[in-house]
C-alpha cells in the first residue's frame, strides 16, 4: 500500500473522531436520579385506593311483635290467641266496641193495601226480598237473602184474585188472562193468570 495513502486514512479517521468528540459534548447529558430522590418524590409513589362515602341509612321502624292473649274463660281455659295489634292500644279498644255493637235493622213499614194482610209480616221484614205465590192452597216461597224457604201460610183463590185486583186498581192496568205485571209503590207484582191452570205470582220488593 501507499505509505502517503496510509497516511491521509489515518488523518481522516483522527478528523471523524474528533468530530464526534465534539458532538457529544454537545448533546445534554441524562442525570440519574438517585434512589433518595426515587423515594421522596410523590409523583412515582402508589395512589391509595378510591373510597366511596354513603350516607348512613336510618333503620326501618319494626311492627310490634305478636303478643299472647288468654281467650276469655267461657270453656276456652288454657288456649291461647296470637294476634298482632298494628295501632295503638287505644284505637284497638275503639274498633273492638264498634264490633261488639249490635245494630238492630229497621223495619220497613210498607202502607198495607187490600189483599195483603196476610203478608204483612213478610213485607216489613228487611231480609225478605221476594215472595211467591205457586197456587191456591200452595205454599208461599219466601226469598230470605237470596235463600228460598217455604212458609206455613197460603192463600186463597179469593184473596189472590184481591191482591190483583188492588195492584189493577191502583195502577190503572187492565186484569186480563195471560201476563200482569203493575208496579205498586215499593212493590212490583208479576203474575200469570189463568182460569184452567190456575193464577200464580211473584211479588217483589224494590229498593229504595
Amino acid at each position: 500500500m501507499n505509505p502517503q495513502a496510509e497516511k491521509q486514512r489515518r488523518i481522516l479517521q483522527l478528523i471523524i473522531q474528533e468530530v464526534i468528540k465534539q458532538k457529544a459534548k454537545t448533546l445534554p447529558k441524562k442525570k440519574k436520579k438517585s434512589k433518595k430522590q426515587e423515594e421522596k418524590n410523590p409523583l412515582d409513589l402508589p395512589l391509595p385506593p378510591y373510597k366511596t362515602t354513603t350516607p348512613p341509612i336510618a333503620p326501618t321502624p319494626q311492627s310490634p311483635r305478636p303478643q299472647n292473649i288468654s281467650a276469655d274463660p267461657g270453656g276456652f281455659e288454657g288456649i291461647e290467641v296470637k294476634r298482632t295489634s298494628r295501632f295503638p292500644r287505644s284505637r284497638g279498644a275503639l274498633g273492638r266496641a264498634i264490633i261488639n255493637k249490635q245494630i238492630k235493622a229497621q223495619p220497613q213499614s210498607i202502607p198495607e193495601e187490600e189483599g195483603l194482610e196476610k203478608l204483612t209480616p213478610f213485607l216489613n221484614d228487611p231480609a225478605v226480598q221476594s215472595m211467591e205465590c205457586v197456587g191456591s192452597g200452595q205454599a208461599l216461597i219466601i226469598n230470605r237473602f237470596g235463600v228460598k224457604q217455604k212458609a206455613s201460610l197460603s192463600l186463597t183463590n179469593e184473596e189472590i184474585n184481591e191482591l190483583l185486583q188492588t195492584f189493577s186498581e191502583k195502577t190503572h192496568i187492565s186484569l186480563n188472562q195471560g201476563v200482569f205485571k203493575a208496579t205498586l209503590g215499593k212493590l212490583t207484582l208479576t203474575a200469570v193468570v189463568s182460569e184452567f191452570v190456575g193464577t200464580r205470582f211473584i211479588l217483589f220488593k224494590t229498593k229504595n
